[in-house]
């Protein structure tokens, strides 16, 4: 079977989300919610001092630390998200050979996936999963990367179908194949 499509910016911006979300699933302990909650409980200890070291009075430095802390929060939240926005917008050029035309050629022994910068040949051995997501078909080669399929480069849902269920199969059969040790005959 041979694909021919380009994949859009929204394509890859999806596949980046996915590709988090997957990574993040992964994750033992969120450090997120535990940086939280660690610089709450430095920053009460500091008022906690503050207060009993008569450094400030106890009624006016209360609410004015609780809006600093809150603020640089959200300052915090807002730049980030400003940066990642820009990041964004920035990421692939308008000439990117990543957003010209790609080959896919998928047969027994696995996929080759061609654009105009490079070739490469994948076995079906490497696949761990296939998995569907918004018109996009995901064969995943690691936990955060994997080979983009747009559903509309194949003709009908019909041949998605088809397109999926072979691509499962063949990774079913490459992981039932038993491996060889180096230097068997």
């Amino acid at each position: 079977m041979e694909l021919t499509y380009r994949l859009t910016r929204d394509d890859y911006r999806q596949c980046l989300a996915l590709t988090t979300k997957r990574v993040m699933g992964q994750v033992k302990v969120p450090l997120g919610p535990l940086f939280l909650l660690l610089s709450l409980v430095v920053t009460l200890a500091v008022l906690m001092w503050a207060t009993a070291s008569h450094l400030f009075d106890e009624r006016a430095v209360l609410p004015v630390a609780w809006f600093a802390y809150f603020w640089g929060l959200f300052s915090l939240r807002l730049c980030v998200w400003l940066a990642r926005r820009q990041y964004r917008a920035n990421w692939l050029a308008d000439d990117s050979y990543s957003l010209g035309e790609l080959h896919l050629t998928m047969d027994s022994d696995g996929i080759v996936d061609a654009d105009a910068a490079r070739t490469t040949r994948y076995s079906w051995r490497a696949f761990s999963e296939v998995s569907e997501h918004r018109g996009l078909i995901l064969l995943w080669y690691d936990r955060a990367q994997c080979v983009v399929v747009p559903a509309r480069a194949l003709a009908d849902d019909a041949a998605r179908r088809d397109f999926v269920t072979l691509a499962r199969q063949r990774i079913a059969q490459a992981d039932a194949q038993p491996v060889g040790r180096i230097g068997e005959a």
